[in-house]
């Protein structure tokens, strides 16, 4: 096993009960892991991290607009997504 900093290469989930604490979709978790590494490769996972590390830090957007990534950031991570 590689180690990646204090993380491991692989993560094997486990459950007491998969009726009462199913195990996440195998399917969902790679495409999640894909899509992640993606964004770390296109320097798009920095980006994000400084506007949500912005989105914590600010209590008051900017009156000239400055902070508009931040509020549209925020209204996203809001959003709840709607079943089809």
């Amino acid at each position: 096993m590689v180690s990646h900093g204090n993380r491991p290469e692989y993560v094997t989930f486990s459950t007491p009960d998969p009726d009462e604490y199913p195990l996440p979709n195998a399917a969902y978790l790679a495409i999640h892991a894909t899509r992640i590494k993606v964004a770390h490769l296109s320097g798009a996972a920095e980006h994000i991290e400084e506007v949500l590390r912005r989105m914590e830090d600010t209590l008051v957007l900017a009156e000239d607009g400055g902070s508009s990534e931040i509020l549209y950031t925020a209204i996203l991570s809001s959003m709840h997504a709607v079943p089809v």
